[in-house]
């Protein structure tokens, strides 16, 4: 019996390929500390805009994740599963990433 050439056999109907981003190099120890400790304040600041008015919670958590992503891989997968549904969404987080991560490797730690 001969095999059918069915979609599963096609590698070219398998769907669209995922895009893989370069890994950015890591940052100094210092700066990493950095991020994640301005990260969880961002993060504590939208979880309390959640709550109050004149701040933008759901915008606060996002910026304060996107920040903990830069230093933590665990953070960065865990944002791209929730953000995997609006690929338009996670393309910006994933700009945003490489805009901080490009402003904070340009400057000069002592």
């Amino acid at each position: 019996m001969s095999e059918q050439g069915g979609p599963e056999s096609d590698p070219s109907a398998a769907g669209p390929k995922k895009r893989r981003r370069p890994r950015l190099p890591a940052l100094p120890l210092v700066v990493r500390i950095l991020v994640l400790v301005v990260g969880w304040v961002v993060v504590l600041i939208g979880i309390a805009g959640l709550a109050l008015p004149g701040i933008q919670g759901c915008l606060t958590l996002g910026l304060g994740a996107a920040l903990l992503s830069l230093a933590s891989e665990m953070i960065y997968r865990g944002l791209h599963r929730l953000l995997q549904r609006w690929p338009r969404v996670w393309d910006r987080v994933e700009n945003l990433r490489s805009w901080m991560h490009d402003k904070l490797s340009r400057l000069r730690w002592r």
